[in-house]
């Protein structure tokens, strides 16, 4: 299976395009704020394509955690900013919510393939 047919990837790139047209368009919102929205949304989506690129169980499980904390990192940063459209808020929380625990089973399922190697 190839990464961009992987719910989660595509639920990465949604969280990406919301956030571009709903977001980070917004001008009251500091700078630095949204480039680091930007970024931490983008490693979601760049950490799922790339641990989905690994052979290894233990190297897939290690970007897909690093693919969750910035899922994590991208919801605290919308508490941050969070003041106007809460509607569009909560849409995107839920969506990092979703992938979270996509992320989450998908871990969990190659840290249990990882032990019963042991």
């Amino acid at each position: 299976m190839q990464y961009t047919d992987l719910t989660v990837y595509k639920k990465s790139l949604e969280v990406n395009s919301e956030l571009k047209t709903k977001i980070l368009t917004m001008s009251q919102i500091d700078r630095s704020l949204k480039d680091q929205l930007r970024r931490a949304s983008n490693s979601i989506t760049l950490n799922i394509a790339e641990g989905s690129s690994r052979f290894s169980p233990a190297d897939r499980k290690n970007f897909f955690v690093i693919a969750r904390g910035s899922a994590f990192e991208c919801a605290s940063a919308l508490d941050l900013i969070e003041d106007s459209d809460k509607k569009d808020f909560l849409y995107i929380k839920n969506l990092l919510e979703e992938i979270s625990n996509m992320l989450f089973k998908m871990i969990t399922n190659l840290k249990n393939q990882i032990d019963a190697k042991k």
